[in-house]
């Protein structure tokens, strides 16, 4: 009975660790994606969906204490830590996370306000 329990485990903490690193390659896309539209001065419809889903995930954090939701799962299945660090990136870059992706992405979301205010003042009104 246990090893089924074991191994039952065993298969959610590899979905919890999955779904976490998705969710990590999207936010950090989603990061990059902000910096490029700041850049580049293109505005698109993509950018609105990356600041959308980086704003989500902000709030996701703050109401939740700055704890990943996915945290509490992982350490009811059993797992010392069920930080950011349980995804599947190297540790040194996964103990890193935030201190490397919240300069760029108050960097990208600081751009790409700054490059929506500028085109709207470039718009004649209507």
């Amino acid at each position: 009975m246990t090893a089924r329990r074991d191994r039952r485990n065993a298969m959610l903490m590899f979905s919890i660790q999955f779904t976490h690193t998705l969710v990590f390659f999207a936010l950090t896309a989603s990061i990059f994606y902000l910096l490029y539209s700041a850049i580049a001065n293109r505005l698109t419809r993509w950018t609105g969906i990356a600041l959308a889903a980086l704003l989500v995930e902000s709030a996701v954090m703050l109401l939740n204490k700055w704890q990943c939701p996915l945290r509490g799962w992982a350490e009811a299945l059993g797992a010392e830590r069920g930080s950011v660090t349980d995804i599947f990136l190297p540790r040194w870059l996964a103990d890193r996370i935030f201190t490397l992706c919240t300069p760029l992405y108050a960097l990208g979301f600081a751009g790409v306000a700054a490059r929506y205010i500028q085109q709207k003042k470039r718009r004649p009104p209507v």
